[in-house]
């Protein structure tokens, strides 16, 4: 088996822990109808994970410090029901609301 056994709840890929009630799941009742076979997904789905990794923490870490600006926002001002304009243009100020792009299309 692919995956080292760490405790009754995590099993450890080389780069993730999986969490085991997710990794019997995707096991038994997602792979089958698949096609794919354990020995064949978890590889694949581990090396996913390590090469999008360093992107991931950076996106938690503006996450982070998205909410933080927010919080601070909302300690630092009065809530006015009336005035939400401004309280929109501040989410957009800090890149948590985002003007509508171009339309995309899907194949």
């Amino acid at each position: 088996m692919l995956a080292e056994k760490l405790d009754s709840d995590y099993l450890a890929l080389p780069h993730v822990k999986v969490a085991k009630p997710l990794y019997d799941f995707v096991n038994t009742d997602v792979l089958p109808g698949l096609n794919l076979s354990v020995d064949d997904y978890w590889p694949i789905f581990d090396s996913i994970i390590a090469e999008h990794y360093a992107e991931n923490m950076a996106l938690l870490r503006k996450r982070d410090q998205i909410q933080q600006q927010i919080d601070d926002w909302h300690h630092q001002q009065q809530y006015d029901a009336d005035d939400l304009q401004s309280y929109k243009q501040f989410l957009t100020d800090i890149d948590y609301l985002l003007e509508d792009g171009a339309d995309i299309k899907v194949e």
